[in-house]
C-alpha cells in the first residue's frame, strides 16, 4: 500500500516548499484547521487523558490542530492500552500506534524529516 500524502503544513515544516514552490500550486486551497487541538475528551479514562496530555506536549509546536482529534484520541487509547498490558497487545495495534506516531514525527527518523522555522508574525498557526 503507498504512503499517505504528506501534509502540506509538514511539508512547509521540512522545507520542501521553498525549495520547489510549483509542485504545490495544487495546494493552495487546501482546508486549514479551525483552532489549536484543546482539551483531552472527557469520555476518556485517566490514563488515556494523561496518554492525551503527553502526547500533545511533547508534539512540536503548532503541528496539531482541531482536526487532528480523533488521530490524538486514537493514539492515546493505544498508548494507554499499551502501557497496561504491554505483552497481551495485538500486534496489528502496534503497529497502528507506532503508524501514528510516526506521522506525527514521534520517530527519531520522522522527527529528522522536520526542520522547524520561526513563526511569521502574521502566522495563521499562531493561535
Amino acid at each position: 500500500m503507498p504512503n499517505p500524502r504528506t501534509p502540506t503544513r509538514i511539508l512547509k515544516l521540512r522545507g520542501a516548499i521553498k525549495k520547489n514552490p510549483k509542485r504545490f500550486i495544487n495546494r493552495k486551497n487546501e482546508p486549514v484547521p479551525n483552532a489549536p487541538l484543546g482539551d483531552p475528551p472527557n469520555f476518556l479514562s485517566d490514563d488515556e487523558r494523561t496518554c492525551w496530555l503527553e502526547f500533545t506536549s511533547k508534539a512540536p509546536f503548532g503541528l496539531l490542530s482541531d482536526c487532528d482529534g480523533w488521530e490524538v484520541e486514537m493514539a492515546s487509547c493505544l498508548m494507554a492500552e499499551y502501557r497496561s498490558s504491554r505483552a497481551t497487545m495485538q500486534a496489528a495495534r502496534l503497529n497502528l500506534l507506532h503508524s501514528i506516531l510516526s506521522r506525527f514525527g514521534f520517530t527519531p527518523a520522522d522527527r529528522s524529516k522536520i526542520s522547524i522555522p520561526k513563526p511569521d508574525e502574521d502566522s495563521k498557526w499562531d493561535f
